[in-house]
Formats: structure tokens, C-alpha cells, sequence
């Protein structure tokens, strides 16, 4: 577990609570995996930590890691309370550790294969003999990509390049930077983007969709808080607070979850077991 982060994004949070808010000795901590920079991580959930804090009484704090074989590792260990993860890590989370599903945002995840505006890149056969940039291939974005770039002929390492990147974010900027000709992002990190680097970007194909990022509680967790997380998490979406955060994000609704859920995304938590087992 990355502690500078972790501290970072404690500190953050306590700043904006009241007083009394310190006094409290117990808190929830989230872990959020990394699929975008820690600074937008941050910005993107602090409203939503400080929403909870004040409908359970509980101070609930930010964490995350510095790559998703960490927050995976992390998850396993216990170190959060509840997170908002990847169906694929949900589902190891579920059935490895008994994670127990709690909600789920109701905008599915997708890759979008992506060049530079205005360039001669207009379709995935152009990314024939080019570079594309992939983010982790613990990503379901990574796997849903690969799988895409497979059905349209290219197959990695014979009809195109690839570079690994630790997010999102990066993934984009290497295409807008030259460094990679295209990319596969997911396409709700996409959303989250600033509007120049949307601009920048010609969306060229996209991949199959599946079930979003879930929200799950670990098995430390008492049966009395977790209902609570639930009952304001479902809530949120209820509250201005919670418009305004589905309007920014461009993650929809936050729904109810259970496991069937993650039935579908399956395949995936097994790619990702098998890759988490190499060294």
C-alpha cells in the first residue's frame, strides 16, 4: 500500500469535516482502484466520502495503490473496508475473499480505440503495424481491447506494438504526445477526461460492453454498517450532491448489486486470476 497516498488522501478529506469529526476514533476506509491519477481519484470521490461520512456518522477516509496488482493484494488483505472496483477485481474479490457486492453504477464499461484528431488513423486496420498504448493488463479495458484488436485481425506482437501504461489518463496522453499511434481507454475514464484531451482524440472503435465499477464491502465489515453504506449509497443519486456527481462523471446511477451481477464478467476475473498468478 502506497502510505503517501493513503496519507494524501486522508488528509484531504478530515480537512473538509467539521471538528467533531476528529474526535471520532473509528472510520471506513475506501479503497478506489487506480485506473486514473491519484489527484483525480481524489477530486472525483471526495464528495461522495464526505456524503457518506455525514449519513453514517462515521468518518470515511480515500486510499488506493499505485497499480492494480497492489490494490488487488491490498483487497485480499483486508486494508479497505469497502472499495469501488473493476467487475473483474469484483468478482476476485467476491470469490476469493468473500467481498460482498453492495452497489454498482449503472453505466457500462467499454474501450475505445482512439487516435490523434487529424491524423491518417480512421479505423482499427489503420492501427495495422502501429503502436498502441494498453493500459494495465489486470484492466477489464485491457482484456475487453485485446480481445476487440484480436476480432478486427491485428493480434499483438505480430500486427501491432504495444506499450503498457499504469492508467487511463497516461494511455490518452501517450497517443497525444506521439509517443503511441492509438489506444484502447475505457470509456467512462474517457468521460472523465478534461475537455482538451477530448478534443485532441478521434474515437475510431469500440469494444464490447460489460457490467460497470462495483461498490463492495469486505468481510470485516459489520452487517449493521455495510446495510448502512448501502442504504446511503443507493440514496445518492437522490440528492444534489449526487445529481451533480452523475452529471460530472458520467457514471449513471448507482444501483443495487448482488452477485449475479458479475456473472456475466466471469471470463474476465479468470484472465486476471491467471495473470496475477505469473510473477
Amino acid at each position: 500500500m502506497n502510505f503517501t497516498r493513503t496519507f494524501f488522501f486522508s488528509l484531504l478529506l478530515f480537512l473538509s469535516l467539521p471538528l467533531t469529526a476528529w474526535a471520532q476514533t473509528r472510520s471506513l476506509t475506501l479503497g478506489i482502484f487506480p485506473n486514473l491519477p491519484a489527484h483525480k481519484l481524489v477530486t472525483i470521490y471526495q464528495p461522495l466520502a464526505i456524503y457518506l461520512t455525514q449519513q453514517i456518522g462515521i468518518p470515511v477516509r480515500l486510499s488506493s495503490a499505485k497499480d492494480f496488482r497492489e490494490f488487488y493484494q491490498a483487497t485480499r488483505d483486508q486494508k479497505f473496508d469497502f472499495i469501488i472496483t473493476a467487475p473483474n477485481l469484483a468478482g476476485l474479490a467476491m470469490t476469493e475473499s468473500n467481498y460482498q457486492p453492495l452497489a454498482r453504477y449503472t453505466n457500462a464499461v467499454a474501450g475505445l480505440l482512439v487516435s490523434k484528431r487529424n491524423t491518417h488513423i480512421e479505423s482499427s486496420a489503420d492501427c495495422r503495424h502501429k503502436i498502441i498504448a494498453l493500459t494495465d493488463p489486470l484492466t477489464i479495458v485491457h482484456q475487453l481491447g485485446t480481445s476487440y484488436l484480436l476480432s478486427q485481425g491485428l493480434q499483438e506482437g505480430v500486427d501491432y506494438q504495444s506499450i503498457v501504461l499504469n492508467n487511463h489518463t497516461n494511455a490518452a496522453l501517450a497517443v497525444m504526445v506521439n509517443k503511441a499511434d492509438c489506444a484502447i481507454i475505457g470509456n467512462l475514464p474517457y468521460s472523465q477526461m478534461a475537455e482538451d484531451i477530448q478534443q485532441t482524440l478521434h474515437v475510431i472503435g469500440q469494444t464490447k460492453a460489460v457490467a460497470s465499477q462495483f461498490f463492495m464491502s469486505a468481510p470485516k465489515l459489520d452487517k449493521t454498517t455495510s446495510a448502512s453504506l448501502r442504504k446511503a449509497l443507493l440514496n445518492f443519486s437522490n440528492t444534489p450532491e449526487g445529481v451533480n456527481f452523475a452529471a460530472n462523471q458520467r457514471l449513471g446511477a448507482i444501483v443495487m448489486a448482488n452477485g449475479q451481477d458479475l456473472a456475466p464478467t466471469q471470463p474476465y476475473a479468470v484472465i486476471t486470476q491467471s495473470l496475477l498468478a505469473q510473477p
